[in-house]
């Protein structure tokens, strides 16, 4: 349910910009998603958390727009080595 009301809402949102783009959204969103939860991105995957961590998931993710992934995404993306 969390990855069907809430997840995918935000990489609809990204579709509806650029209908190519589900795997970067879907990234993005998991990169956002590990953030909020203060996990590594592997333990923050909707698929193993538990009811708890899905209810925090919930929370973050339910006021969050496609904007605000981005913007994250922007801000906290790797830098490349030079």
């Amino acid at each position: 349910m969390l990855r069907e009301q809430q997840v995918e809402r935000l990489v609809g949102e990204a579709l509806r910009h650029g209908p190519n783009g589900r795997t970067i959204a879907e990234e993005r969103v998991a990169s956002f998603l590990a953030h909020e939860l203060r996990l590594p991105l592997a333990e923050a995957a909707v698929e193993r958390l538990n009811l708890e961590w899905c209810r925090r998931a919930w929370r973050a993710l339910q006021g969050a727009s496609y904007a605000e992934v981005t913007k994250h995404a922007q801000t906290y993306r790797p830098r490349k080595a030079a």
